[in-house]
């Protein structure tokens, strides 16, 4: 997670985002969620068929769908389609769990036991794929040039 940490605050500066530590740390997020997807999927708290789980898993495989696609776009081989569909996708999941489930964290008195601090990252990976997916939107397609 502080690799991914590394790599949000790298994104967030001004700087030209070039070279291969810049495109070996965008592969972080992406480790990241398929790390949390099998502890998600091997965790013996929820039944397999358990709609919480199934949200959870959704979300960190469109979280790592979304952060390969944005991975392409570094290394100078974007897809726009599948970042904006994959960016939508986990945009929409990470902000409905992060925001319902920080409201249960914060007023649990069934204990349900959601992690404060994995809400909260649910909802900045929301807020980070809306950012990107609307600044994606504002910049202009280029034309080919092939003559």
């Amino acid at each position: 997670m502080a690799l991914s940490a590394a790599y949000f605050f790298l994104a967030a500066a001004k700087e030209s985002k070039t070279g291969g530590g810049f495109a070996l740390l965008s592969l972080c997020p992406m480790l990241y969620a398929v790390v949390s997807l099998l502890l998600v999927y091997f965790d013996k708290t929820y039944a397999m068929n358990s709609p919480l789980k199934s949200y959870q898993l959704l979300l960190y495989i469109s979280m790592a769908l979304f952060f390969s696609a944005e991975a392409h776009g570094i290394i100078h081989r974007p897809v726009p389609f599948r970042y904006t569909f994959f960016g939508t996708c986990c945009l929409a999941f990470a902000a409905a769990l992060g925001l319902s489930q920080i409201v249960i964290a914060f007023h649990d008195t069934v204990g349900h036991g959601f992690s404060v601090l994995e809400c909260a990252i649910r909802i900045s990976i929301a807020v980070y794929a809306a950012v990107r997916l609307f600044a994606a939107s504002a910049v202009p397609a280029q034309e080919d040039s092939d003559g």
